[in-house]
């Protein structure tokens, strides 16, 4: 089980009336790096689990989101993105809950 951290705040997911769940979320820039970068270091020190996302420039051809078999599609898609640009990388940190006996309770996610 594990919950987000904020980044500068270090505040879990809150929980929403509808039983949707919400995170803050901080657009780190050339201009704001120095500012964050302590709690960024942080967060991910103190992580259970770091999930990563990387947005690109492209896939490639659609033929290669196309093939039916995963290993030729897989090779296809890493192939392609060899020649691609990385323009947004996602870090989610999360760190395991312990509930008063010791155990894992709650859950959450990240984006």
């Amino acid at each position: 089980a594990a919950v987000a951290e904020s980044v500068t705040t270090r505040e879990t997911i809150t929980m929403n009336k509808d039983g949707s769940y919400s995170a803050k979320v901080i657009n780190v820039t050339k201009e704001n790096i120095s500012e964050v970068w302590y709690d960024m270091l942080t967060a991910l020190q103190r992580a259970s689990f770091v999930a990563v996302d990387v947005e690109m420039s492209g896939l490639g051809g659609e033929e290669a989101l196309r093939e039916s078999q995963v290993d030729r599609r897989y090779a296809k898609i890493a192939e392609a993105a060899c020649s691609r640009s990385i323009v947004s990388l996602g870090l989610s940190c999360f760190s395991a809950r312990t509930g008063s006996d010791g155990s894992d309770s709650g859950s959450g996610s990240g984006s």
